[in-house]
């Protein structure tokens, strides 16, 4: 599912001048980045990485999704060194399960729940101290096997649902769809693969928001909050996290303001 594409346009606005990233206890804080726009910083973050992720990006076959892979990380990084007042290179994690990042806590402020996806040339991360997140991007372009991913990862009414739109509205609803659920299986850390056809958005496939519906193993529907994000043209996302509703603020991230909180 994953693209690539040129440097997009990002529609979010970047974050007013400060000297430290500050968040509220009921506040969710969206980023996105352009990674493009940090291809200059490569040699700079990869210092910023664990030996097990500079292991990782050493093991990519083609440079650029190495380069991706050290930019989306060290990224993080900074994100999360901004809150927790650390350097980037102190952060350590630990690894739920199915492979869902958590941050290894041992500093007296509250904890950070935080989650990352990238599509293209765009990275997405939703950060909080309130509860658990999961977020989800991806670039719009065709999918020629997209009725076979429909079959394989949609319930029978989402199915209908999408075969009922006009053809012009097709894409843009498959991939709503696709990014909502994805972004609701990462709060728990189980993605794609795990339930997938369990939650169900056959009613609302071109809106914008709505709470989550489920369908099957997924219980609680009631316990859910969910909003599609755009953060840039030709991108589409959905971020999705526990109740009750959050103060929710959406921020590019400026090459000038990761290499402040890089140093």
């Amino acid at each position: 599912m994953k693209r690539a594409a040129a440097t997009p346009k990002l529609h979010w606005p970047s974050p007013p001048p400060r000297e430290t990233l500050a968040l509220g206890s009921d506040e969710l804080q969206l980023w996105c980045a352009a990674l493009s726009e940090f291809r200059d910083e490569v040699a700079r973050f990869v210092t910023l990485l664990s030996e097990a992720e500079r292991s990782k990006a050493s093991g990519f076959h083609f440079p650029a999704h190495r380069d991706s892979y050290i930019l989306r990380h060290g990224i993080l990084r900074i994100l999360l060194s901004g809150y927790r007042k650390q350097h980037p290179r102190d952060i350590e994690f630990s690894f739920r399960p199915l492979g869902k990042p958590e941050l290894k806590d041992g500093l007296p402020q509250a904890p950070l729940h935080f989650s990352h996806s990238h599509s293209g040339d765009l990275a997405l991360y939703a950060i909080t101290r309130s509860c658990p997140v999961g977020v989800d991007v991806e670039c719009l372009k065709p999918v020629p096997d997209m009725d076979q991913i429909v079959r394989q990862f949609f319930s029978s009414q989402e199915i209908q649902a999408l075969a009922a739109l006009p053809e012009e509205e097709r894409l843009h609803a498959f991939y709503a769809c696709w990014t909502r659920k994805e972004a609701c299986l990462k709060v728990d850390g189980e993605g794609i693969s795990q339930g997938v056809k369990h939650v169900d958005f056959s009613h609302t496939l071109l809106q914008e928001t709505k709470t989550l519906e489920t369908v099957g193993d997924l219980q609680r529907p009631d316990r859910w909050r969910l909003q599609s994000l755009a953060p840039a043209a030709g991108y589409l996302g959905a971020v999705a996290y526990e109740r009750p509703a959050l103060r929710v603020t959406q921020w590019s991230l400026p090459a000038s303001l990761a290499l402040i909180c890089a140093t």
